[in-house]
């Protein structure tokens, strides 16, 4: 599979990994994907409520979210545990939409992202498989190049993100 559909796929189930994170949304976990970028509900990885969420926090948050998943506590996600996390995350998503993904759509979308992330195809997908999107994360966000997001930091990421959104759907 060629690098850049991997990195994407990694991406967007990565991301429901690390966690559903900077929403409004309480119910949608910390950190979730609208097709738009990541939201992150920040105060859900501050964990310690200092007013900042640090590379540690946000590891600890992605850790608890894979092992949310991990149904057996085997160390490892199979297909099925990830179906089952996707057909709650979906249903969650389009709880209070008309517009509901085919079974057959979410069914294949899981398969190529399973495949994806399974590097050594033994068909499962353990921690070290799925990338560390801290670094990216923390290079975008932390403007100021403390090692740490500032809930200011934060919420002008969620405004450049919606300006982005905005500018591309009207141009």
């Amino acid at each position: 599979m060629n690098k850049f559909l991997k990195l994407t796929l990694v991406s967007a189930l990565t991301l429901g990994v690390i966690g559903m994170a900077m929403s409004s949304s309480a119910t949608a976990g910390a950190m979730h994907k609208r097709g738009h970028g990541a939201h992150f509900e920040f105060e859900k990885i501050d964990t310690n409520s200092d007013g900042y969420i640090t590379k540690a926090e946000m590891s600890a948050h992605r850790m608890a979210r894979f092992e949310q998943k991990d149904a057996n506590g085997d160390g490892s996600i199979s297909q099925d545990e990830m179906k089952t996390a996707m057909e709650a995350r979906m249903a969650e998503r389009h709880a209070n939409s008309d517009r509901k993904p085919s079974v057959e759509q979410m069914e294949k979308r899981l398969g190529r992202m399973f495949r994806a992330m399974d590097e050594n195809s033994d068909g499962k997908i353990v921690i070290e498989e799925l990338p560390n999107f801290e670094d990216r994360m923390f290079a975008k966000v932390d403007t100021d190049k403390d090692n740490k997001i500032s809930k200011e930091e934060s919420e002008a990421a969620k405004k450049n993100r919606k300006k982005h959104k905005h500018k591309n759907n009207n141009g």
